[in-house]
């Protein structure tokens, strides 16, 4: 169903692995288009692979019409909001009522992610409120990466494009 392609010659991930972009067939595209409700613009369209790929913007979409695919008991109570100062994807309120500070990333995650969660920490996680959580959610996490996440106690979230269709596809059986 899922197609894979190389992105870029020679790119390689901290492992040494060759940096893999997940894309969607125009079928697939078409029916997560039905399901979401979303306009066509935020489906790209890649020219070299004649593929078309996840946006952000889709899969923000996504997460906030099924935060179960997050965690359990989630309210949604933004999207591109500026929380003290930093603009953040989603947030949400969890079952304890404590904010999570969702930075979504499509694709590989790269390890510059790691430094702008740390810095929303630095900047969100004070005496001004102490019990916000931050979590990145990316199609795929290389090892290297989960493994100093673990080590700092950064929350993570790996969401591989076909889960996430395999998803959609139980909600909504017509597709």
């Amino acid at each position: 169903m899922l197609e894979r392609a190389c992105y870029g010659q020679g790119m390689i991930d901290g492992l040494g692995q060759p940096v893999w972009e997940q894309l969607l067939d125009s079928a697939i595209a078409d029916r997560l288009i039905y399901i979401t409700r979303i306009p066509v613009e935020w489906i790209t369209f890649n020219q070299s692979t004649n593929n078309q790929m996840l946006s952000e913007k889709l899969f923000e979409d996504i997460l906030i019409k099924y935060p179960e695919l997050v965690e359990d008991k989630l309210t949604f109570l933004g999207r591109q909001v500026t929380h003290y100062g930093k603009r953040i994807d989603i947030l949400f309120e969890d079952r304890f009522k404590e904010k999570l500070i969702v930075e979504l990333k499509i694709g590989n995650l790269q390890r510059n992610a790691l430094s702008q969660v740390l810095e929303y920490e630095g900047y969100i996680l004070s005496e001004k409120d102490p019990t916000s959580r931050v979590m990145i959610i990316a199609n795929r996490i290389p090892l290297n990466l989960k493994k100093a996440m673990d080590h700092h106690g950064i929350e993570y979230k790996e969401i591989p494009l076909n889960q996430l269709f395999e998803f959609l596809e139980k909600r909504d059986p017509d597709l």
